[in-house]
């Protein structure tokens, strides 16, 4: 995971309130986040990077999935990217991760700080559902 592609996602929502939620930048102007992020905005901001982090940039919301869970955001302006790698979970054993994000939805102040989160993918724990089983250890 590059450090430089986590994004910071704020959406001030219609009717007032500002809420947060992680992104990651897939391409140039792309940033794959989660729907559920987005519900009810009417504008949404993101700030690339953590180390040190960007300033934020408005973005437009170009698609979403809402059964997925998923939703792509368009930079107003295009950044660098390196190539993201895709991959495919293969197997039944377990497999850990290390993820970079941003898990608390109420901004403190309007500042946060971007938190490690080691866990583990159990893809037998949620096979009924196509679920991987995320576990992330408190």
């Amino acid at each position: 995971m590059d450090k430089r592609l986590i994004a910071d996602v704020r959406v001030r929502a219609r009717g007032g309130g500002v809420r947060g939620g992680t992104g990651y930048l897939v391409g140039p102007s792309l940033v794959l986040t989660a729907a559920h992020v987005l519900e009810g905005h009417e504008n949404v901001d993101v700030r690339l990077g953590v180390d040190p982090p960007g300033e934020f940039v408005r973005c437009t919301v170009r698609w979403t999935s809402e059964h997925l869970d998923v939703a792509l955001l368009r930079l107003e302006k295009a950044r660098h990217c390196p190539p993201v790698h895709w991959g495919r979970f293969f197997g039944d054993d377990p497999q850990r991760y290390d993820a970079l994000g941003y898990p608390d939805l109420a901004a403190n102040d309007h500042r946060r700080d971007v938190k490690h989160l080691p866990g583990s993918l159990r893809p037998l724990a949620g096979i009924v559902r196509g679920d991987l089983g995320p576990s992330v250890p408190p």
